[in-house]
């Protein structure tokens, strides 16, 4: 117990290689039959050098005691965490296997995902979905009564899936982000719950055109009443990276200057990877890269950034970004006219 107090604790301060070697020693006391005589141990200090193992870049290590989780679970709300961080871990290397563990996963929570959905559907969901919201104020999200743990369980799997589907399936965005609000609307806040109503924000400036002005304005609206929701459950570590991500990364971006938008891309990134989620501050570096570049940033400095991003990607194994993150490479590259005869950087290389 000691053991995992000390290393949930330096975990908290992102020291995860030592975190690693105090959970496998720790392991190494398990008895052959410990998943018998110390299940919650074993599921709690397993979890744990799954988390350690994937934030160091050992995705060996951290596979196989996940799927140890997984095979070993007594049942699935035991195996919730696990599954996850699997799904995560496959997701940030790019494997299509991530969509259908997902899809698996909330399968079995009776939260089953079509494999597609045609122009008319998504439109007629956002429709009814945006009806809905204009009826509530900020007030009345305040006043909602807290979720039970079911539904919190699915939508922790909703808010991986639309993250999946933003690179493997776009087409499927819209469902994801839709059904997201629908079950916060049924049943109740929690945390997720707030980062659903910033990321439909987010996905509904993301795909409107410019002319639809009224969309845009109500989808600010959500925005911010989702921002200012968050602050109502402390700002948590866990949610606050991709709030920031959706929030700065699509709609702020209508709201204040670039710059400010950019900026706190470059904190979702920090206090993603201090808090163990790489994966999504990972995310948030395209797009602050992205941004500071349209806020007429200096460019040697946007490429100074790209790469420091790409050894970090190096260094966490992360290789589904990587193409986008080189595209700006280039571009930038070209723009200062640098020769691109070292384009990708041996970090580059290395992770191909």
């Amino acid at each position: 117990m000691n053991a995992c107090f000390t290393t949930t604790f330096l975990m908290y301060l992102s020291d995860n290689d030592m975190a690693l070697v105090y959970l496998e020693k720790s392991c190494s006391f398990l008895p052959q039959n410990h998943w018998d005589s110390n299940y919650e141990f074993s599921l709690n200090l397993l979890l744990l050098i799954g988390k350690a193992a994937f934030s160091c870049g050992n995705l060996d290590r951290a596979y196989d005691a996940l799927k140890d989780i997984i095979k070993e679970g007594r049942c699935l709300e035991d195996k919730f965490e696990a599954y996850h961080v699997y799904v995560t871990i496959l997701s940030s290397e790019g494997k299509n296997e991530a969509w259908t563990a997902c899809c698996d996963v909330l399968s079995k929570m009776g939260q089953p995902i079509p494999d597609k959905v045609d122009n008319k559907t998504s439109k007629t969901m956002v429709e009814e979905t945006g009806e809905l919201l204009e009826k509530i104020s900020y007030d009345d999200l305040l006043e909602m009564r807290e979720m039970d743990s079911e539904f919190v369980a699915k939508l922790k799997f909703y808010t991986l899936l639309l993250f999946i589907a933003f690179w493997k399936k776009p087409q499927l965005t819209t469902l994801i982000s839709c059904r997201m609000i629908q079950i916060s609307l049924q049943h109740g806040m929690c945390k997720d719950s707030v980062f659903g109503f910033i990321q439909y924000a987010g996905m509904t400036c993301n795909l409107s055109k410019i002319e639809e002005v009224k969309y845009i304005q109500e989808a600010c609206r959500i925005g911010k009443a989702g921002m200012s929701l968050l602050k109502k459950y402390g700002s948590p570590v866990d949610i606050m990276p991709k709030a920031y991500l959706f929030y700065y990364g699509f709609v702020a971006v209508y709201l204040e200057p670039l710059q400010v938008c950019a900026d706190n891309m470059r904190k979702s990134f920090e206090v993603g990877m201090s808090a163990g989620e790489s994966m999504l501050a990972v995310y948030s570096t395209i797009l602050s890269i992205k941004i500071a570049m349209f806020g007429g940033e200096n460019l040697q400095a946007c490429l100074t950034e790209i790469d420091y991003h790409l050894e970090v990607m190096h260094r966490i194994q992360h290789k589904l970004i990587l193409p986008y993150m080189l595209e700006y490479r280039e571009t930038i590259v070209f723009l200062i006219g640098k020769s691109a005869s070292n384009l990708k950087g041996n970090c580059a290389n290395n992770l191909e």
